[in-house]
């Protein structure tokens, strides 16, 4: 459980196997706490991509390499107090930005295609983020990590699989404050992270 406080967050090393440059998945199970924040963000002040919840809709920030920030939110807000889950895909090649909610494809807006996104944080938040006093409050599980924008038919197919460790472009799941990292990133060979590694994330106020 995230308070809403500042000190209420969960923070993992990124030492290259995050970083997924061109495109990217971020999925979650979520259960909004009535208290808008970032559920994940690249980047201990949310200098890189993240997800959010704002006005109770779910939020997708994306900033691309050349400085610009470009957001997309959810045409409704999920509903209170129940689980929703939730997925943010950015595609490098078409340049859509797109939101999905228990598997349907909520919004999508196209941004540009070929723009790089900033994922190289040294590391990740999930909850709070330094220098905002936005903090969610609420539920986050299952958070996971893809290096392709998936499509509303795989998004679907992951959902009713249910939990799974081992699929194709995972690059990492985050599962009671510890990271499974899988994929190694060819284009930093020295801080490759390898199949079924885990990192213990550290926790402020989290229940």
């Amino acid at each position: 459980m995230f308070y809403g406080t500042v000190s209420s967050y969960i923070e993992f090393p990124n030492k290259g196997g995050l970083d997924t440059r061109f495109s990217v998945t971020l999925m979650c199970w979520v259960q909004p706490g009535g208290q808008d924040g970032p559920l994940f963000s690249y980047g201990k002040d949310g200098g890189g991509i993240q997800i959010w919840i704002e006005m109770g809709r779910f939020k997708l920030i994306n900033i691309r390499n050349d400085g610009q920030a470009h957001s997309i939110i959810s045409t409704d807000a999920l509903p209170a107090s129940a689980w929703a889950r939730v997925a943010a895909t950015i595609d490098y090649d078409t340049g859509l930005n797109s939101l999905y909610i228990n598997g349907h494809l909520n919004k999508w807006k196209n941004i540009g295609r070929g723009f790089e996104i900033l994922t190289n944080a040294e590391e990740v938040r999930m909850g709070a983020n330094d220098g905002d006093e936005r903090y969610f409050k609420g539920k986050i599980t299952q958070m996971k990590v893809y290096d392709v924008a998936l499509n509303e038919a795989q998004i679907k197919q992951i959902i009713n699989q249910g939990i799974a460790k081992s699929e194709s472009h995972l690059l990492a799941f985050f599962y009671h404050y510890t990271v499974f990292l899988f994929k190694q990133i060819e284009r930093n060979p020295t801080e490759m992270t390898h199949f079924n590694n885990t990192v213990d994330g550290d926790l402020s106020n989290i229940n």
